[in-house]
């Protein structure tokens, strides 16, 4: 397990971390920066330690890990912006019905 702790809420789908990651370096959020990484409009966070996990989507609030988290409304979103998200996902990663939700997790890194 990693010494840094980056916490993260994001609206999101849960992927299995991938076999080949050039396609996904420029989405790639870093853990170490308060500025959250956007590429087309999303964001990736991915175990890269462990390949446990990695999310594509809207980073809703991100904290360092001394930090923690802001208070962050997890109403849902829109179906404005449910679509637009869905959309990008769709079309840049090939995926067909994208699962989008609300996620809240710590990312070791």
């Amino acid at each position: 397990m990693g010494t840094t702790q980056t916490h993260y809420v994001m609206f999101a789908v849960r992927l299995p971390f991938p076999k080949d990651d050039a396609l996904y370096e420029p989405y790639e959020d870093n853990g170490y920066s308060r500025i959250i990484t956007i590429h087309n409009g999303l964001t990736i966070v991915s175990d890269g330690m462990n390949s446990g996990y990695m999310f594509i989507g809207k980073v809703l609030s991100k904290g360092l890990d001394y930090e923690g988290l802001e208070i962050t409304d997890c109403s849902p979103c829109s179906d404005e912006e449910r679509r637009r998200v869905v959309s990008i996902i769709k079309d840049k990663f090939n995926i067909e019905n994208p699962e989008v939700r609300v996620w809240a997790f710590t990312h070791f890194h």
